[in-house]
């Protein structure tokens, strides 16, 4: 019975630090900020604004969970984006944007028990440097 009752106490203690309903903050995790696409620099930085955020909310949602083989087709269907658009970007920037698209190959390549959840984090990294050389 006491296992019982912590259970249920846990439960409603979690339930109270998630937020309600749209909410995509925690109290140990703050909200998702992301600039708006018309942040980005003229140029490849507002070709590839789209797909940048797109990653990072993908990123946010996906953080620590087992991935899908829909998630990995939605990261490619970002990656394509980046690709495009690496062809035409000044050297910099493209290299920027091959990092990142060398990391979502990792999270690709890795599936199943090979996966592990770092490799979305260094997506993120690696996303949020490309984003930062583009809104600063």
């Amino acid at each position: 019975m006491k296992k019982l009752v912590l259970a249920a106490i846990c439960a409603f203690a979690v339930a109270g630090c998630s937020g309600g309903p749209g909410s995509t903050g925690t109290a140990n995790r703050p909200p998702l900020q992301l600039p708006d696409a018309g942040k980005f620099e003229v140029g490849t930085c507002s070709t590839i604004a789209d797909p940048v955020l797109a990653l990072g909310r993908f990123t946010y949602e996906k953080a620590g969970v087992q991935l899908t083989d829909a998630d990995r087709a939605a990261l490619v269907v970002e990656g394509e984006k980046l690709v495009t658009a690496k062809a035409t970007a000044e050297p910099a920037l493209a290299d920027q944007m091959m990092d990142v698209l060398m990391h979502i190959g990792f999270v690709r390549i890795r599936t199943g028990k090979a996966y592990d959840p770092q490799l979305l984090v260094d997506v993120e990294a690696a996303r949020q440097e490309l984003q930062t050389t583009c809104t600063t």
